[in-house]
């Protein structure tokens, strides 16, 4: 557990689940679970399912995914939670959602998101959400992962799930911001791309830019199309974007994020993909104003490199 993220990563963590036609292979990270094989040939279907993990109460939750899908293979990762809610009667109430799919996933197949709904609560694209009023909330879940191959000779692995949850507490307003830590990062404009979608392209962009600072050589369309979701039919499901990243090799993760967190990568090295919202025109009261921001807009992507004060002023450098 570290703040708001719980990590499932290790061959002692994947012993805590329930493994289904599946095995645990030490030589893939600190442990990786994979198909089970049988005369040389890989089961073509397994099942892992966490323990009950215990969290803080919250509301949302994401659960992000580090693996290596080979054609022919793919995954499928889910989750429920048990909620607490008032019943038609007024009586406090504890159930279990049903099993909820972020979607499949694949490097090789058209990965799709499925955005499921129950009565307790339903998925958005990339977002496990407790319905309800304020005071219905969680505190406790289960992630489950379905792996599927259709070459017996191959399988998929996956090596690290990640969980980010937050309740309905407004984020932290301020935080003394370090100064003078700046990381170099390529910088690369989404709308001098292909026109036809340069303009919905800001999460993949942002990912190449993380990338190909570490000597990858994409192609900002290339991830594009790596990472796009043929049921929301879209380039911004953030689980994909870092399921992608993750297929080359590295860790990479979803967090529901504020200053503080920020500070912890930048200082550690790692500039971040950061979800925003701004505001261009000083007199719009819903947004945050930015002196000189070239939009308005409720949901753009960039990438932070790092934190500099001039004049007694701090500034996130993006």
């Amino acid at each position: 557990m570290n703040e708001n993220l719980f990590f499932i990563n290790t061959y002692e963590d994947f012993l805590l689940g329930n493994l289904e036609n599946l095995s645990i292979d030490k030589n893939i990270g600190t442990g990786a679970i994979v198909l089970s094989s049988n005369n040389n040939k890989y089961i073509e279907y397994g099942i892992y399912t966490s323990q009950v993990i215990n969290l803080k109460t919250f509301k949302r939750l994401l659960v992000s995914w580090n693996c290596e899908t080979p054609k022919g293979t793919w995954i499928e990762v889910q989750a429920r939670a048990f909620i607490s809610y008032y019943d038609d009667n007024k009586n406090s109430t504890y159930e279990w959602s049903d099993w909820l799919s972020f979607g499949k996933w694949g490097t090789h197949i058209k990965r799709s998101s499925k955005s499921p709904d129950s009565h307790l609560a339903k998925i958005s694209t990339d977002e496990f959400i407790i319905k309800g009023n304020y005071t219905d909330t969680a505190s406790k879940i289960q992630i489950r992962a379905l792996l599927h191959t259709e070459n017996t000779n191959v399988t998929p692995s996956i090596r690290q799930f990640v969980i980010s949850y937050k309740d309905n507490t407004p984020r932290l307003k301020s935080i003394e911001i370090p100064s003078d830590k700046i990381i170099d990062v390529p910088s690369y404009s989404q709308y001098i791309r292909d026109k036809n979608i340069g303009s919905v392209i800001c999460s993949p962009t942002s990912i190449t830019m993380l990338l190909n600072r570490r000597n990858e050589n994409l192609i900002v369309e290339e991830t594009a199309w790596s990472c796009f979701d043929y049921d929301y039919e879209a380039f911004g499901n953030w689980l994909f974007n870092v399921a992608f990243a993750s297929s080359l090799g590295y860790e990479s993760f979803v967090e529901y994020g504020n200053l503080k967190s920020l500070k912890r990568e930048i200082y550690s090295g790692y500039p971040v993909a950061v979800s925003v919202k701004y505001t261009n025109d000083i007199n719009n009261l819903e947004y945050p104003y930015i002196e000189n921001a070239p939009i308005t807009t409720a949901g753009h992507i960039l990438v932070v490199r790092g934190f500099e004060k001039k004049d007694g002023i701090d500034y996130v450098v993006v």
